[in-house]
């Protein structure tokens, strides 16, 4: 039987080859891993950068969707500003909010004409210089109604009447009134003209 004589250089070297060995295959299994690794960092990374800005788009929305809750009457508003032309197609609507405007001022309508037809006042009607036609914003059309009043008329009524047509959110705008002095102490009006914004 050989018996192995183990002797302090002999051991020496051994334990120097086994930690040189030890150390190659570490830094061999460094270097094979770190491609590896190096992906799994960047992929990572990218999770949470994508994960962050996700975060702060579903913020932004939830802020965003607050706002227009909070906007919402101002929307709603806006909206009214012009009339829908689908809503005004039969002129029922229109027709509807002038009569609404004339029982609460007090005085009668006895007829609307959408033809915009120029009436030619009677000698003793007083007429103002003709305003410039109003323009209409740009993606709004307009059209006019001549609309006739029941003689003689209140002055302070059709002060409300004009007044209530002219604060309708801009749907409607008076561009002439033809006014003459009655006998009775009222007025008398040969028509008003109302411009009407559609979309």
């Amino acid at each position: 039987m050989n018996k192995m004589n183990l002797t302090p250089p002999k051991l020496r070297i051994i334990l120097s080859v086994s930690m040189f060995l030890i150390v190659a295959a570490a830094v061999a299994a460094a270097s094979l891993s770190y491609p590896f690794l190096r992906d799994r960092a960047v992929e990572t990374s990218h999770a949470t950068l994508d994960a962050s800005a996700s975060q702060n788009n579903l913020r932004a929305l939830e802020e965003l969707k607050e706002r227009l809750g909070e906007d919402q009457e101002i929307v709603s508003r806006a909206n009214s500003i012009v009339a829908e032309s689908k809503s005004y197609q039969y002129q029922d609507q229109i027709i509807g909010d002038l009569n609404n405007y004339a029982g609460k001022a007090g005085v009668e309508i006895t007829n609307i004409d959408f033809t915009a037809t120029a009436s030619t006042p009677s000698p003793s009607a007083t007429t103002p210089p003709a305003a410039p036609a109003p323009v209409a914003p740009s993606g709004v059309k307009s059209m006019q109604a001549t609309v006739t009043l029941k003689n003689p008329i209140n002055y302070l009524s059709l002060l409300r009447f004009l007044r209530s047509i002219e604060q309708n959110l801009t749907k409607m705008q008076v561009s002439k009134v033809s006014l003459a002095k009655d006998a009775s102490g009222g007025v008398s009006s040969e028509t008003l003209a109302i411009e009407v914004y559609v979309r």
